[in-house]
């Protein structure tokens, strides 16, 4: 089973960046990502905006699995991991775009976030 994320930022529903995805790790532990896709997407957008204008998007996080029976790519459940969470929590995000697990993307405020969240297996930095 192959795992793939992307994330985007949206800002008055015209302005888009992204697709950004996470970052591999150094090649000694190509497998798990050094900064997941949330990460890379703020730092980004920090770069050429404000933090303070991070508040003022939307964060699209989409999760996707590769089925191989299907030869396909499927849409899932795209909550971030717990250190994102409080990684967005401490941008002041206010709200998000995720897939879920119905194969569609639904719009969720931080809270719903947190209640849904779990600890991540990768790697996360940036904090």
């Amino acid at each position: 089973m192959y795992v793939g994320f992307n994330c985007f930022i949206v800002f008055n529903n015209k302005e888009v960046y992204g697709p950004f995805n996470p970052t591999q790790a150094s090649p000694s532990d190509p497998s798990m990502p050094s900064a997941h896709a949330e990460v890379v997407a703020s730092k980004y957008v920090m770069s050429i905006k404000s933090k303070e204008a991070l508040k003022k998007s939307k964060l699209c996080l989409i999760h996707w699995i590769y089925n191989a029976e299907q030869d396909d790519w499927n849409i899932a459940n795209g909550v971030p991991c717990y250190d994102c969470c409080k990684y967005l929590e401490n941008l002041n995000y206010k709200s998000f775009i995720i897939s879920d697990s119905n194969k569609e993307l639904i719009e969720v405020k931080l809270d719903y976030l947190k209640e849904n969240t779990k600890k991540s297996s990768g790697r996360l930095y940036g904090k």
